[in-house]
C-alpha cells in the first residue's frame, strides 16, 4: 500500500512537523472503525481547534496514534467511573458541575490559629550518637 494514499504533504496541526499526513476533517476506516480525527480531538480534550484557510488540517501518524491512545484512557475513565457509579445508591452521590473557572477569582482568607501553651517540652539542643566501644559495645555520644 502506497504510503502517500489518504495523505496530504504539509505541516501536522498538533507538532508541527512536515511530510504526508491525514486530514483531521475527513473520514477514516482502521480496523472496521470509523475515525474522523476532529470529532475524536473535541470528544475527548473538549477544545475547539481555530479554523483558517491558511492553518493546517493534517495530523502526522505519530499524533494519531497519542490521540487514539488519550481517546482510549478517557473511554477506560469513563467506563471504570460509570462501573463505580452503578455500586452506589443515588442518594450517596453527589455531583457538582465546576464550569468553566477560567475568569473566577478564589479568595483566599486566613485562618486564626489558636495557641496552646506547650506542656513538657523537652529542649533538644544537642545531638546524640551511638557508636561500639573497642568491646563492641553501645556507647551513647553527646554534642552540645
Amino acid at each position: 500500500m502506497d504510503k502517500k494514499k489518504n495523505t496530504l504533504y504539509g505541516q501536522c496541526r498538533f507538532c508541527l512537523l512536515n511530510g504526508h499526513h491525514k486530514d483531521i476533517m475527513k473520514e477514516y476506516y482502521v480496523n472496521g472503525s470509523r475515525e474522523v480525527y476532529i470529532d475524536i480531538f473535541m470528544e475527548c480534550f473538549n477544545l475547539y481547534l481555530s479554523t483558517n484557510n491558511i492553518l493546517s488540517t493534517l495530523i502526522c501518524a505519530s499524533c494519531v496514534q497519542r490521540l487514539r491512545e488519550a481517546n482510549d484512557f478517557r473511554t477506560m475513565v469513563v467506563n471504570t467511573e460509570q462501573q463505580l457509579l452503578a455500586t452506589l445508591n443515588e442518594k450517596d452521590t453527589v455531583f457538582i458541575n465546576v464550569g468553566d473557572l477560567h475568569g473566577l477569582e478564589i479568595k483566599v482568607e486566613p485562618q486564626a490559629v489558636k495557641l496552646e501553651p506547650a506542656e513538657n517540652i523537652i529542649d533538644c539542643d544537642y545531638t546524640s550518637y551511638e557508636e561500639a566501644d573497642e568491646n563492641g559495645e553501645s556507647i551513647a555520644l553527646r554534642e552540645s
